[in-house]
């Protein structure tokens, strides 16, 4: 889906890009959640953390627009 944002010479930079931003998310968001653990002495915090990052996400995505074919047909199929 990535690629299809960006133009054809560029695809692949975007698909790293976007790949590379996904695995450091999945490698600092645990260490700050372990942190927050054991700041606070509980999970609350960090559940609550883990629930904005993925608002903030579904609302990113939500932003995007429709790509496909539905798209070029101009409805839903």
């Amino acid at each position: 889906m990535v690629v299809e944002l960006f133009p054809p010479h560029l695809a692949a930079t975007a698909a790293g890009v976007g790949n590379a931003a996904c695995f450091i998310g999945g490698m600092v968001l645990p260490i700050v959640l372990g942190f927050l653990v054991d700041v606070t002495g509980g999970f609350v915090a960090s559940f609550v953390l883990a629930a904005a990052v993925q608002t903030a996400a579904l609302g990113w995505a939500l932003m995007l627009r429709e790509t496909g074919p539905r798209a070029k047909r101009g409805g839903a199929a």
